[in-house]
């Protein structure tokens, strides 16, 4: 229990330290926006990094088939109902897990980079500080390397859900953070007090952030179909039972964990 605890409590200073460097610029240290818009980008781009290592190091203390492999039915299944997709065999099809989700965030990463780029430099005209800004990417990278460290231990027990997971939740929180900082940018630079605005834009992701960061229990489908789901079905495939396509639809998810969860054998 102490170790678990340890590692969350790691994380939640990563959390907290990563958000108030930005935050304690502008409002403390008088950093210009650019700045700290600066130090977000860069959290993120350290943030990706590190993500990929954690895959990384999984991925060869693990040898998760979810990593090589990912679980597809043929086209026709694939159309039909749940029931009959539930007794569909699965094709394994070839894929590199860390190499599709590094491509997409770095490539989304970057185009919001150059964005950015042009807007401090051309429209704002403002350049940011680049001591202040030496000095707190260092701290960025030594606040974002404890969070590391804390998910490094007891890395070989961990199943390959829990890195879907963290993979998922930070694609999301990549576009979330980015469609942010840029609509968030032009704001701020345009109205009489940005710094009132920013610095409600940081607390408001310094609560994201530390939502993120605590335990999630892995997705799964409740037991009985949402009302939504009955009133579609009744609608698009009369006759047919609810509860018996949910009851399929759990047993696929069942069956794409187990295979996910298959240990490769040795190269």
């Amino acid at each position: 229990m102490a170790a678990p605890l340890a590692g969350r409590l790691l994380r939640l200073l990563q959390v907290v330290g990563v958000n108030a460097i930005p935050l304690g610029g502008v409002l403390v240290g008088d950093w210009q926006l650019s700045t700290a818009i600066s130090i977000y980008w860069f959290e993120t781009l350290i943030g990706t990094a590190f993500v990929i290592v954690r895959m990384a190091a999984h991925r060869h203390l693990t040898r998760k088939q979810g990593y090589w492999y990912a679980p597809v039915q043929d086209e026709p299944a694939a159309r039909s109902s749940a029931t009959r997709r539930a007794r569909a065999r699965y094709v394994p099809v070839r894929q590199n897990f860390i190499e599709r989700f590094a491509i997409i965030v770095t490539v989304f990463t970057l185009a919001h980079g150059l964005i950015l780029a042009l807007f401090l430099l051309a429209a704002l005209k403002q350049p940011p500080e680049w001591q202040a800004l030496g000095y707190a990417s260092l701290g960025v990278l030594g606040f974002q390397g404890l969070g590391l460290a804390a998910d490094l231990a007891g890395l070989r027990e961990r199943p390959f859900a829990w890195i879907r997971t963290i993979a998922g939740q930070y694609l999301g929180r990549v576009v979330v953070v980015h469609l942010s900082i840029i609509f968030g940018a032009f704001a701020a630079a345009y109205l009489e007090q940005p710094a009132s605005f920013f610095a409600a834009f940081g607390v408001l992701k310094l609560v994201t952030d530390i939502g993120s960061w605590l335990p999630h229990r892995e997705a799964t489908l409740p037991d009985t179909p949402p009302r939504w789901m009955v009133s579609l079905l009744a609608r698009t495939e009369p006759g047919a039972d609810p509860h018996v396509e949910w009851a399929a639809l759990r047993r696929i998810q069942d069956e794409q964990r187990v295979f996910w969860e298959e240990v490769m054998p040795p190269d």
